[in-house]
């Protein structure tokens, strides 16, 4: 498991999150968890660094917890804003996680996907199905109706360049 994405946006150095990162994913991963991203940003006037994990199922606020719990200790040893205070929080990429590297198409194969394009297919801009595959190229998905979820027996694939934005389909019924 290997995590490709780190965001920065506070006041410590894109150094000190590689730092970050080197340092917690392999408890993160010991613990049965991928590392997706370490985000650091400043909150109501507090830096906050964000970890958020992967893992196949459900996650809930236990996994975070049990995270959190692991890799706090390590944070004291890292000191990345030295005596200033900050926040750690734990988060599971969600259900509205934007899709752009291959890991995360990875980790959503099977899954029904919401899909923005940039330019109408069939007289839509907005599309769904269940991701079929997916390489450095682009995707193929098996469209569902948007409304019903149901499937409407036709592929389709779609260069990277064509996807405004790509995330789970969320329905509620």
């Amino acid at each position: 498991m290997t995590a490709r994405s780190y965001s920065y946006k506070g006041t410590i150095m894109k150094q000190e999150v590689l730092k970050i990162k080197e340092k917690i994913a392999p408890v993160v991963e010991g613990l049965g968890y991928e590392l997706v991203d370490v985000k650091t940003s400043v909150q109501y006037g507090t830096d906050t660094v964000t970890v958020v994990i992967f893992k196949e199922g459900n996650m809930g606020l236990d996994d975070c917890e049990k995270v959190h719990n692991a890799v706090d200790a390590l944070f004291d040893e890292i000191n990345p804003f030295g005596d200033k205070s900050y926040n750690l929080e734990v988060s599971s990429m969600g259900l509205d996680w934007p899709l752009k590297t291959a890991d995360d198409f990875r980790r959503r194969k099977g899954q029904e996907l919401e899909i923005s394009l940039f330019q109408k297919i069939d007289g839509n801009k907005k599309i769904t199905g269940i991701l079929d595959s997916f390489d450095d190229d682009g995707i193929t998905i098996k469209l569902t109706d948007i409304k019903t979820g149901k499937d409407l027996n036709k592929s389709l694939t779609l260069s990277k360049k064509e996807i405004a934005k790509a995330s789970l389909a969320i329905r509620f019924e």
